[in-house]
């Protein structure tokens, strides 16, 4: 029975910036929560990828994702709305691949909530996508919560997805133009430069730069960078039952 991933780096010595949302305290207190966080990133163990879920629209057999390009998807968010992975007309689609157990994908909450928040809606469309899928959608909508995310949400899919785009580490993004071709793709920022080490003062900020790149017309000056955070899961050969059935007892660790 597969069990599910752990993450694969240490960030011990980094300050906790997550946010608690308003909707409601977390089941832990700040300081047992951080201490969950750092035993979790102590226990490091590579994953291999196996058979994985995209959850498209109808998509041709020649017209897949892939490395270099997004046709339009339609991922279901956590709240029960479509999630529609196309830019607007003229703009910029921004996605970013996250996972609820990993403490790099969740300092950067406050980071991702910036970006979004100063971009045009009217040209930018921002998605954040969960790679659990081992965790139902509720319990990761209470995630996001907690960590008061303030953009659309999905989590079915996200694996399958992240795969077929190359991706190895979360968290990642990737900023795709209105023509479906991914123009970027890699890390958040500078902030993470190596396993456990944090610069006090980001130096790039890659993915906002990204954004504003293609909103201009003008070139990325590194459409490629290392992303540093954990190995994405392997949640085992059925994910896609995983991800549907999250709590099918056939599917538990």
């Amino acid at each position: 029975m597969p069990a599910r991933g752990r993450p694969a780096t240490i960030d011990s010595g980094s300050r906790d910036d997550r946010r608690t949302s308003a909707v409601g305290p977390p089941a832990l207190a700040p300081e047992s929560r951080r201490a969950q966080d750092e035993d979790a990133c102590r226990m490091i163990a590579p994953f291999t990828l196996a058979s994985l879920l995209v959850a498209p629209l109808p998509i041709t057999p020649d017209d897949p994702p892939g490395p270099d390009r997004l046709p339009p998807i339609e991922l279901t968010g956590v709240d029960g709305e479509p999630i529609v992975l196309k830019a607007p007309e003229g703009g910029v689609l921004a996605v970013v691949f996250l996972w609820t157990p990993c403490p790099i994908s969740n300092q950067y909450s406050p980071t991702l909530n910036a970006i979004a928040g100063q971009a045009d809606a009217t040209r930018v469309r921002f998605v954040g996508l969960y790679v659990d899928a081992d965790l139902t959608d509720e319990e990761v909508a209470d995630h996001a919560r907690e960590y008061a995310l303030e953009f659309p949400i999905g989590r079915r899919g996200a694996v399958g997805l992240a795969r077929s785009l190359g991706l190895e580490t979360v968290p990642s993004a990737i900023v795709v133009d209105d023509r479906g071709r991914i123009r970027y793709r890699g890390r958040i920022d500078d902030q993470f430069f190596d396993l456990g080490r944090r610069r006090q003062i980001v130096r790039s900020h890659d993915l906002k730069d990204a954004i504003a790149a293609v909103l201009a017309g003008e070139a990325i000056a590194e459409p490629r960078t290392e992303a540093i955070g954990c190995s994405l899961p392997d949640f085992g050969p059925d994910v896609e039952n995983r991800v549907e059935n999250p709590k099918d007892p056939a599917n538990l660790p």
